[in-house]
């Protein structure tokens, strides 16, 4: 089945029928040399609208922006839903155009546009651009929702998989439905928009699937401006919000894990979400690095005559990925008695200080003498900085940023929207980048475009031009900007047609004095399914995506040492997210980093998905020289930028010994039957005691390791949920020992290493 969009007009077109004006809208029916209208209403019985073949289709696409064609076998094979047909015109009048094909006569046309074998099937038009079939019901309703909004993704109510969702439809059946309703109910406000709701509505599908009958999981779209007084009624504020109600009263918000299992296991003991954590200090240890507050931060620096502090955040890779070298500088200047402090101050606790300072990102570094600011100071290795706290001296300025290309002297026209329109409507060919200053792939086309501009200085109907995208956004929105950088062609101003060449001097020379001439490069290939779904949903950005398959999986992981995998879902994507993954893919390219980014769909690939995250979609799995070591939480640039800066800071593993694994749910059991003894941690990201007693569980692991029968194994629950259920796992951390594939005992003593220890020699002793 297939959909397509926009103007309220229903024709059939017919081959030997031409096009001729209606005063009116309503619905055709073509039969050879005569066009006979089927009356949609009174109003539209004496009209006609005549369409002849292919050529009267196209103009149809010039003309209407919003185009639902359906194709039909014949005219009695479309009777059953010919009033749905009708009505759907009628309602979307002006808004939408609706044709009907009649394959029986127009077989050329049928053929042209790939008629399937059905009996009927319906296909979408946006812009004279082919969108999408109609995959939703055939009903009015879910018609007019679809023209409505005929790029946007099926309504949650529509969705097969959300079959046990109750949807609710009005206030008046929520209430109903509140007074009658004897079971527990989840209700989920969200927004069709919504990027984190999109995530979720899969897992509450499932989960309402498996609790159906103990329990109600209901969805709101809150969006819907008939729930305003519901919005101010729940005070929800943010998408999705989800209320626990029994006997059809409120109780609580949920305060479970957004997974299937884990509003499953919540609802088997429904509690208040608990107060989130603050995210632990990074300096709280003891270190010879001086942790400072608003109350301290003056006088320590007027005791001390030299000094180093740090401002950071301790949710920040950069500072995590510094805090060892920064800690290990201090203990030098201690040892060496060298003159000088480290300090630290936790800008997110002490927004006074860093607002006194302008800091602006972390981590920010500054010297002071004396108590006075003299500098800051960009070195993140040890050595450098004890190099520096012995001889402190200003360090050389910063080179110059590099100017605007608009300001640089060239024969390049630089656009912008106040001369877009009169520079091109004076040539005849032009050819214009989009491109953003930042983007390496532009860096490396801008001197030949400027090249192309120098040779063709003298040629008063061709041009080549540029706009910078960061400071006129809303010129490349106009033209549908979605990558950098982006080449389109004008004509007078007019026609705008992707550039599809090469990116030397000679490539856009050679165009713009032949536009119409074939390309002297290779023919672009054809895309592959996932290329064009991925083309569809984010728009050219996904370049720097490799998209992955079983087939081509393991040479990649094995070829790249750091790659992020998202594992999607083709079916339900998160658009959101597929596009903040694409443009951090951009990004590190553009500054050159080994990391790579991939991606797999878990339905086209379902052992290859299910190998690494079970049956979850939308997963991003870390993997480091061909192994999965880890899960990034993040879904915007700056969460994953950070997460690929430092994608082990919840790995727990001990690059010093070879013993430790981190082991999911798939290779859970292979690492317990190829160790003797097995020690396992279970743990939580979000868990400030887990990062406390990591430490002491990694240098047990590093001090057992010449007892060649033993192992450690770390399972973060956040990811691997089932099996911590299986594994009867109550708080975190827990520790559980395993002996020879078999769960042996649970471990009860104190988290610190010695205890560790003399617990696990205990075995040794029985081996002996």
């Amino acid at each position: 089945m297939t959909v397509f969009h926009y103007h309220a007009t229903l024709h059939f077109v017919h081959k030997h029928c031409r096009i001729c004006p209606s005063p009116t809208e309503g619905i055709f029916l073509m039969s050879a040399g005569t066009c006979v209208a089927v009356a949609a209403s009174k109003k539209s019985q004496n009209l006609v609208s005549h369409v002849e073949d292919f050529k009267d289709f196209k103009k149809l696409l010039r003309t209407k922006t919003n185009l639902l064609v359906i194709l039909t076998k014949s005219e009695k094979s479309l009777s059953s839903i010919l009033p749905v047909i009708q009505t759907t015109a009628e309602e979307m009048k002006g808004k939408a155009t609706l044709i009907i094909i009649d394959c029986s006569v127009a077989k050329k046309l049928c053929k042209k546009l790939k008629m399937s074998s059905n009996s009927f099937e319906l296909k979408h038009y946006h812009d004279g651009e082919f969108n999408r079939n109609y995959d939703r019901k055939l009903t009015v309703k879910s018609m007019i929702k679809f023209l409505q909004d005929p790029k946007g993704d099926i309504p949650w109510d529509e969705d097969p998989e959300a079959e046990n969702i109750v949807h609710v439809e009005s206030e008046q059946k929520l209430n109903k439905m509140l007074k009658k309703q004897r079971l527990p109910m989840l209700l989920m406000f969200y927004a069709p928009w919504c990027g984190f709701c999109k995530r979720l509505k899969p897992e509450f599908s499932a989960a309402a699937t498996e609790l159906k009958g103990k329990a109600i999981l209901a969805g709101l779209d809150a969006d819907n401006p008939q729930f305003f007084q519901l919005r101010l009624q729940y005070n929800i504020t943010g998408f999705p919000t989800i209320f626990y109600f029994e006997n059809g009263k409120s109780l609580f918000q949920y305060g479970g894990e957004n997974t299937r299992s884990g509003i499953v296991k919540w609802m088997s003991n429904p509690t208040p979400p608990k107060e989130a954590e603050k995210d632990a200090s990074l300096f709280d240890d003891e270190s010879n690095v001086e942790p400072l507050s608003k109350i301290t931060f003056d006088s320590f620096l007027a005791e001390h005559s030299s000094v180093l502090v740090m401002f950071y955040a301790p949710w920040c890779g950069h500072c995590k990925k510094m805090k060892p070298e920064y800690i290990e500088a201090a203990a030098t200047l201690k040892e060496e008695n060298i003159d000088g402090a480290l300090a630290a101050i936790d800008s997110t606790q002490e927004s006074q200080i860093s607002e006194r300072f302008k800091i602006k990102g972390f981590p920010t570094v500054k010297y002071f003498r004396n108590g006075e600011y003299m500098w800051d100071f960009n070195e993140r290795k040890a050595a450098d900085i004890v190099s520096f706290m012995k001889d402190p001296k200003e360090p050389p300025p910063p080179p110059p940023p590099e100017p605007k290309w608009a300001d640089t002297e060239s024969d390049v026209h630089h656009l912008t929207a106040e001369n877009f329109k009169t520079i091109l409507k004076k040539k005849k060919h032009s050819l214009v980048m989009f491109y953003a200053p930042w983007c390496g792939h532009c860096k490396k086309a801008k001197p030949e475009f400027t090249e192309a501009a120098l040779q063709l200085k003298d040629e008063p109907k061709l041009a080549i031009c540029a706009v910078d995208c960061t400071e006129h956004t809303s010129l490349c929105t106009a033209h549908d900007v979605k990558g950098y950088p982006t080449l389109k062609y004008f004509n007078y101003g007019k026609n705008p047609q992707d550039y599809m060449g090469g990116r030397t001097t000679a490539d856009f020379v050679n165009f713009l004095k032949s536009p119409n001439a074939p390309p002297t490069q290779e023919p672009v290939p054809k895309m592959s399914p996932q290329e064009e779904f991925w083309l569809k949903e984010v728009g050219p950005s996904f370049k720097d995506v490799s998209l992955l398959s079983s087939i081509s999986f393991d040479y990649f992981i094995s070829d790249n040492p750091s790659a992020l995998v998202l594992f999607y879902s083709g079916k339900h994507p998160d658009t959101e997210l597929m596009k903040e993954f694409s443009t951090t893919a951009t990004f590190l390219k553009a500054g050159e980093s080994t990391d790579v980014f991939a991606a797999v769909d878990r339905y086209a690939d379902k052992d290859l998905a299910d190998k690494f995250v079970g049956s979850r979609s939308h997963v991003l799995k870390y993997f480091k020289n061909g192994e999965a070591v880890s899960e990034c939480m993040g879904k915007t640039v700056k969460e994953l930028s950070e997460f690929i800066m430092d994608p082990l800071v919840d790995n727990w593993h001990s690059s010093s010994s070879s013993n430790t694994y981190n082991p999911n749910a798939a290779n859970f059991k292979k690492t317990l039957s190829t160790n003797t003894h097995v020690f396992v941690a279970f743990h939580v990201t979000k868990c400030s005691n887990c990062e406390q007693i990591k430490n002491e569980f990694l240098t047990t692991a590093e001090e057992m390791v010449k007892h060649k029968s033993f192992a450690f194994a770390a399972v973060n629950c956040d990811f691997n949920s089932d099996l911590c259920i299986t594994e009867k796992v109550k708080d975190y951390p827990s520790f559980k020992l395993y002996k020879n594939g078999k769960f042996s005992q649970n471990y009860s003593g104190n988290n610190q290493k010695n205890s560790f220890v003399k617990f696990l020699k205990s075995f040794v002793k029985e081996e002996l």
